[in-house]
């Protein structure tokens, strides 16, 4: 009735408000919103379509300005403040900085000065280790062939377009993806590849065929390139011997510094904690090279009651909850296909899906050794530790026999059994293995399958 009285020129806003008991300006904000709807329905429907404010970009398009400093630059402004009197907004403006982040360093610098204390004595070293192993992640990358990455379920992503970026399945891709998309800014990108630092405390790089790009010298290991660049190029590696850690990508994965060989990235990429104890678990003496991966780890120490919150299954450890919940009751929203917008709860079943809805997309790996062709990279990997492979890590403790496969070892000591509780149904028969079992009735009986009775 108010906004109605002042619209038909009544009484004025002040009037209506104390007559109504209502708020003036809530009378003045009402009466704007009703005139804004009856210009927009005034005009055709493509300028109404016209959005007053440009539409939000996803996360990974976004305009990210803010970020494209380096600390370097940061600290260059900085000194121009406190030596060389230039005011804070010339300086951001000069030296392409954000203003407000270029005047809290400043701010903190001060107070560290007037009131020091250990906690920022603690926090200067830190952000000076961090620095310097930036600055030594550029020499890297400015004097080999080094590829930074970034991985999530056991796939490759691009460390400059991090995760939100292509995934790659083959390591290839990523290194004709890397070296054709950022050549450009392959060292100007690592500060942004590292912040923030309380995130980003390692940078895994590919090593694979490393070599010097400044004299052409072939690096045959990761020691050898620290060796290579202090005695011939003269710099020295200091914060990147522990926390830039190497991998050798290739088809068959092995550790680059010891050559342990894997059988999948994700085994390959915890092994790599033995070699660095950057972070140790006071519970059990474990070593990490993250705190990240401490983190995690710590978990498995702190038992209690979880419940599920469909089922009411109760675990005593919080991740054996979540595993249970994303498989029992089926969180399909993992494993996402790199081509379409569909998700999958397994690897397995995503490669089918690929193979059914994306078939040119599928690429055909085959053996060099008896051309054998695979579609899908696990099985490559598994044909070539199975049928080629050279390492047998897996021992029998009767017979020190060895086999390349941790099921070959199994099945194997199933001959070493002296009971024979498997029989046959038919002529009652007894066999030591189930499958000693499946083939003598598939063989006598002619039984496609064969029923197990195990003797009590």
């Amino acid at each position: 009735m108010a906004v109605d009285a002042v619209q038909n020129n009544e009484m004025s806003h002040t009037e209506a408000a104390e007559l109504f008991n209502v708020p003036t300006k809530t009378i003045s904000a009402k009466i704007r919103n009703i005139a804004n709807e009856e210009e927009e329905q005034s005009q055709s429907p493509e300028e109404n379509r016209k959005r007053k404010f440009p539409k939000k970009l996803p996360k990974q398009d976004r305009n990210k300005t803010y970020k494209q400093y380096t600390e370097k630059t940061l600290r260059i402004a900085i000194d121009a403040v406190q030596n060389e009197g230039m005011s804070c907004n010339k300086a951001a403006e000069k030296f392409k900085v954000p203003r407000k982040t270029l005047a809290l360093r400043l701010q903190n610098a001060i107070a560290k000065k007037e009131e020091p204390d250990d906690d920022d004595a603690s926090k200067i070293i830190d952000q000076e280790k961090h620095y310097k192993l930036v600055e030594e992640i550029k020499s890297i990358l400015t004097y080999t062939n080094a590829i930074p990455y970034k991985s999530r379920l056991s796939r490759y992503y691009c460390a400059y377009c991090s995760t939100y970026g292509p995934a790659f399945d083959d390591a290839d891709d990523l290194r004709t993806h890397t070296k054709t998309k950022h050549v450009d800014n392959r060292t100007k990108g690592v500060d942004q590849i590292m912040r923030p630092h309380w995130l980003n405390e390692v940078l895994r790089i590919d090593i694979h065929s490393l070599h010097c790009t400044v004299c052409c010298t072939i690096l045959p290991t990761w020691n050898d390139m620290f060796r290579h660049l202090e005695d011939v190029h003269e710099v020295v590696l200091d914060e990147a011997y522990n926390r830039v850690i190497p991998y050798i990508l290739a088809r068959e994965l092995k550790c680059a510094l010891c050559g342990e060989a894997f059988p999948n990235y994700h085994m390959l990429d915890g092994h790599m904690n033995t070699h660095y104890s950057s972070y140790i678990c006071s519970e059990c003496g474990d070593t990490f090279l993250s705190a990240s991966r401490l983190k995690k780890h710590v978990e498995v120490h702190s038992t209690g009651r979880f419940p599920c919150e469909v089922c009411g299954k109760v675990y005593n450890l919080k991740k054996y909850m979540k595993k249970h919940f994303v498989i029992v009751h089926g969180q399909k929203d993992q494993y996402k296909c790199s081509y379409c917008p569909e998700r999958f709860s397994r690897t397995f079943q995503r490669h089918q899906h690929v193979l059914e809805n994306h078939k040119e997309m599928v690429k055909i790996k085959t053996c060099e050794i008896c051309g054998k062709t695979f579609d899908w990279m696990p099985y490559y990997s598994a044909h070539m530790r199975r049928k080629h492979g050279n390492k047998k890590n897996y021992k029998c403790k009767q017979c020190d026999k060895r086999f390349p496969m941790k099921y070959q070892l199994r099945d194997h000591q199933e001959k070493h059994l002296e009971e024979r509780n498997f029989v046959c149904d038919v002529c009652s028969e007894r066999f030591k293995t189930k499958a000693g079992l499946v083939r003598h009735c598939q063989l006598h009986h002619n039984f496609p399958t064969a029923k197990n009775q195990t003797v009590k």
